[in-house]
């Protein structure tokens, strides 16, 4: 509901941020359901990149667990995270290995979708 009301881009930022640490210390302890399309409607991050390192530690958890919320989401992940790498949208060069090794594992374990959906996004990112 917060984000529905927020407009400044850099407090939305930090709402996204602050939703994917809450996601990543209880994935159960939240309402996954609603708040993951809430979270996902609202990325890429628009100012602070820095926020995106937990953007992206709460995807590759959800991946690695399995999760089906993230599966429901794969191919807005998969644009999201292809975003941040294509803009260089990280801050540090561990957020930005992260990205690397999250795009190596959904190409790895997806080959065909990843490839589908990265041929949508335009020449300048494939």
């Amino acid at each position: 509901a917060i984000l529905a009301k927020e407009s400044h881009a850099g407090t939305v930022d930090n709402v996204c941020s602050a939703m994917s640490k809450l996601i990543i210390v209880n994935p159960n302890g939240v309402p996954l359901q609603q708040m993951f399309p809430a979270l996902i409607q609202h990325l890429p991050l628009k100012v602070d990149f820095l926020e995106n390192e937990a953007i992206v530690r709460c995807f590759f958890n959800l991946y690695q667990q399995g999760n089906p919320v993230l599966k429901e989401q794969l191919e807005n992940v998969i644009k999201i995270v292809v975003h941040i790498y294509h803009k260089k949208e990280t801050s540090n060069e561990e957020t930005e290995n992260l990205v690397k090794d999250f795009l190596r594992t959904i190409n790895r374990d997806f080959p065909q979708e990843f490839a589908n959906i990265v041929s949508t996004l335009g020449e300048e990112v494939t």
